[in-house]
């Protein structure tokens, strides 16, 4: 925060970053006074958000097939709600499913591990067909199969086949349906074109400072389309503000990570997934309350208080 404060005094942005630096400091705040020391606790709360976002998906299915907005088979595109879009509605759901395969390993709940698996990536794929769950869902498998110690005798051959055949159905849905054809032909939606664009755009500015949060910079595609943002959080702040904005937020994840996976591993989890999310999507992390906070801001804070608690 205090690197972002001295970039942003550079561009001429400082009092807005004050602003959000100050509501972001009562957020963890906030999240350090959460009782997690119960882990079945924490287990039951990840599934209530999960079955609420379930709820917020089939209500809005409901309603936008009123309108003729949405039909079976078609992407629920736009939600009625504050988290409208489904990419990150797809991240929420992939957080709360990395907490509960933490917990439910160390837990021995297994039927509910693959249960969570198989709803996400359900609601993911087939009804808000976004392709953001597969690299996560990937990452939360690769965490699994790393830990799977925890898992005694039988039951880890027979989890890790559910598991395995979960990504086999998946990979069949994504090659052999006009759902998964629908998923496959959107491509890597100008990623690597973007990402490549706003890096050359940050050298331009210089790659110390960068460009600044105020900059204007549009990535135009060849068809035409413009498009605002970098999609990925560590792009987009080496584009706004350099090596400046870009190192301490490595240092934070890589460090937050390293030590929430020895002293807090579900945290941890959910930090992983969140930030595989936003490598792909993201592109402001230090704003006002929105989505991103859930995706990014509540595990850090979390590991946070944990580390905290711990001197």
């Amino acid at each position: 925060m205090i690197a972002i404060l001295l970039a942003s005094s550079l561009h001429h942005d400082l009092l807005k970053q004050i602003k959000y630096v100050g509501i972001l400091i009562l957020f963890y705040f906030a999240v350090s006074r959460l009782d997690v020391s119960n882990l079945k606790d924490v287990w039951r709360v990840a599934w209530f958000f999960l079955a609420i976002t379930f709820a917020y998906i089939l209500i809005n299915m409901l309603l936008k097939s009123q309108t003729n907005e949405y039909g079976l088979g078609q992407r629920l595109s736009h939600l009625s709600g504050k988290i409208s879009n489904p990419i990150f509605v797809t991240d929420f759901m992939a957080i709360m499913l990395a907490a509960i395969t933490a917990l439910s390993l160390k837990l021995q709940k297994f039927r509910s591990l693959i249960l969570a698996h198989f709803l996400v990536l359900l609601f993911s794929l087939l009804v808000l067909q976004s392709r953001s769950i597969i690299p996560v869902w990937i990452a939360i498998l690769g965490l699994t199969i790393l830990d799977i110690r925890l898992v005694n005798g039988q039951y880890k051959y027979i989890m890790v086949s559910l598991l395995l055949l979960l990504a086999f159905i998946t990979a069949f849905i994504l090659m052999n349906t006009d759902i998964g054809a629908a998923i496959l032909q959107r491509g890597d939606s100008y990623r690597l074109e973007i990402w490549s664009a706003y890096i050359a755009a940050a050298r331009e500015c210089g790659v110390v400072v960068g460009c600044g949060n105020l900059d204007k910079f549009q990535f135009i595609a060849k068809d035409g389309l413009r498009i605002s943002h970098a999609h990925n959080i560590f792009i987009a702040y080496f584009f706004k503000y350099g090596l400046i904005g870009l190192i301490p937020l490595l240092s934070v994840v890589v460090w937050a990570v390293y030590y929430g996976l020895k002293k807090i591993p579900w945290a941890a989890w959910m930090l992983i997934a969140g930030v595989v999310s936003l490598s792909f999507d993201g592109n402001n992390i230090l704003k006002r309350a929105n989505e991103t906070w859930l995706i990014f801001h509540l595990p850090l804070a979390i590991i946070l208080a944990a580390y905290f608690e711990g001197l």
